[in-house]
């Protein structure tokens, strides 16, 4: 019996649901101030993201295309690049990449929380409060997802409808109610052009489009998919980027740039009291909050899977034996190894945040940098590609895929240039002690095999 398999719509909802999350809601002040308040740079952001995106979602789709390997990303370094580079790549993911980015959004959930339930703390505790309870989340979700999957999983399919009410409603509303001279995008030729400003702000950019990598595992899935799935990943990041500006041109025009970078993280909350009122602002806060939390469980889904993926494929040196890669579901241990790592970074953020260490950055916008930069070892694969017979998906999609991460490293580098060259170090460790690990995993399987031809 033949399974059945998605067709264009379907896959389609299904990368708009996985790309679009909360990164929008409390990034978009992040994205102004980087552009020093001009949202005719904010927009162009956005689309310079989006065609990011596009390219190297195509980019990945030919590596998904010919993958028989599981794992994701960590499987396509291993069968397209090496074991080695694919236990380098898997230790950074696991240590670093997806726990920064789970851990900025128990953070960011718990601010929405203090803000939606008015919990006041003085000003010099506050930070500390938001850690806690961005650590209470993260250990409810944990525990959710370890005792049920299922759970996990129907929390993550209510959320993904749920968080595209409050982008759409606010986008709506802010351009028919707002003001007219705050609309106007100002002409780019009359702004500051400096590379210190506007080009950074691709960076938090980034953070709001972050998961589209995740869509290319379903490409088997696809019914036609070198025809279909490619229309996917043009359309999605297109349609995405629709939602965003809207959003983005909402939001500012509503309430005024000044005000939104005064607000920060807490601009849409603003709006939404302006909006509808007392009430019905709570009611679409909630919504916000839901949103934002449905992402934080997708992410803890993921985090506490990876040591479990990572130990099956014998990546994790001698734990690997001690994690049980074997069990159906998500083993305790794997959990426990996700809990550990996620509660150093929440030290480490709680220190990058109080002494202002990166400036407006966090943590995760570094790790998304280093990863766009990791990104080029696949997409100089698909040059290899024989079978690619249309030069355009050989040789130009991968070439402005890789521009893509150019440009996104070139923005991370334009402020805070020696703290940020720091911090990819930090990242350079765990890829360092994963390509180690592979090689000694590779050479003790090699003398295995010796030993067992030998007998």
């Amino acid at each position: 019996m033949n399974q059945k398999k998605f067709g264009f719509f379907t896959a389609l909802s299904m990368l708009i649901g996985i790309c679009i999350g909360s990164g929008i809601f409390f990034k978009t002040a992040n994205i102004l101030s980087s552009t020093n308040g001009s949202v005719s740079l904010g927009v162009l952001v956005f689309v310079l993201a989006a065609i990011c995106i596009v390219f190297g979602g195509l980019a990945m789709a030919e590596l998904a295309l010919r993958s028989k390997k599981e794992g994701g990303l960590v499987g396509y370094f291993e069968e397209f690049v090496s074991f080695k580079w694919a236990s380098a790549y898997g230790l950074f993911f696991m240590s670093l990449y997806l726990p920064t980015i789970t851990v900025i959004l128990c953070w960011v959930s718990s601010i929405y929380t203090m803000v939606l339930f008015d919990i006041q703390v003085p000003k010099q505790y506050e930070l500390f409060v938001q850690v806690i309870i961005g650590v209470v989340y993260m250990i409810v979700f944990v525990y959710l997802n370890t005792l049920s999957t299922r759970l996990g999983g129907r929390i993550q399919s209510l959320t993904t409808i749920i968080k595209l009410i409050p982008l759409f409603l606010i986008a709506l509303t802010g351009l028919i109610f707002g003001k007219e001279q705050q609309t106007t995008l100002q002409s780019l030729s009359q702004l500051d052009m400096g590379m210190s400003g506007w080009l950074y702000a691709i960076v938090p950019m980034s953070f709001a489009y972050d998961g589209w990598t995740v869509s290319t595992t379903m490409v088997h899935d696809v019914a036609n998919p070198q025809k279909t799935f490619r229309k996917v990943l043009i359309m999605g990041p297109l349609l995405i980027l629709s939602i965003y500006v809207l959003y983005f041109l909402g939001v500012t025009s509503f309430l005024g740039v000044d005000t939104v970078l005064k607000e920060g993280k807490n601009a849409v909350f603003l709006v939404s009291d302006m909006l509808l009122g007392n009430i019905g602002g709570k009611v679409l806060s909630i919504i916000v909050l839901i949103s934002v939390l449905g992402t934080t469980n997708g992410l803890v889904m993921a985090m506490i899977r990876m040591p479990q993926i990572l130990a099956s494929k014998g990546m994790l040196g001698r734990y690997s034996k001690q994690v049980d890669s074997t069990e159906s579901g998500v083993s305790k241990q794997s959990s426990i190894i996700a809990v550990c790592i996620l509660s150093v970074w929440f030290v480490i953020h709680y220190v990058v945040m109080q002494y202002m260490l990166l400036g407006e950055s966090d943590i995760s916008e570094i790790a998304i940098v280093f990863n766009y930069i990791l990104y080029t070892l696949l997409y100089t694969q698909v040059y290899k590609f024989t079978s690619i017979k249309n030069p355009i998906f050989r040789y130009v999609v991968p070439t402005v895929a890789m521009l893509g991460s150019g440009v996104i490293l070139f923005g991370s580098l334009t402020t805070n240039a020696v703290n940020i060259v720091l911090f990819f170090g930090v990242c350079a460790i765990p890829c360092a002690l994963g390509y180690h690990l592979g090689k000694k995993a590779l050479t003790q399987h090699q003398d295995s095999m010796t030993n067992g031809t030998g007998n």
